[in-house]
């Protein structure tokens, strides 16, 4: 999200979802800085558990949401796309517990 202004993301969570915790979701989300609009960045509970899609209503309301969320993706504004900044190979994520090579500033050696 900070590489690129544009980017819209939205997280669906079955309400009755034993599987993926809503809690630990929610937690993540509230640590990110705010960037932008704050809808860049949302969370949405749909009825249903961790395959809400079955749910026919539930199914209508994210179909309907990622329709909105591609069409606002697309039009990014202006209509027109816009090309994202290629990240430097030696700043891409590592494994979570691993201290980022892009923390300072130099590539991780061979």
């Amino acid at each position: 999200m900070a590489l690129d202004p544009s980017l819209r993301v939205l997280v669906a969570h079955g309400v009755t979802d034993q599987v993926t915790p809503y809690f630990a979701s929610k937690l993540l989300i509230d640590q990110v800085p705010p960037m932008g609009n704050p809808d860049r960045l949302r969370l949405k509970v749909y009825g249903g558990g961790h395959m809400l899609y079955l749910d026919e209503k539930s199914r209508a309301e994210l179909r309907e949401d990622a329709r909105k969320l591609i069409e606002v993706n697309e039009a990014g504004g202006s209509g027109s796309r816009r090309s994202i900044t290629p990240i430097p190979p030696f700043c891409l994520p590592v494994w979570p517990l691993q201290r980022s090579p892009c923390r300072s500033g130099r590539p991780p050696p061979p």
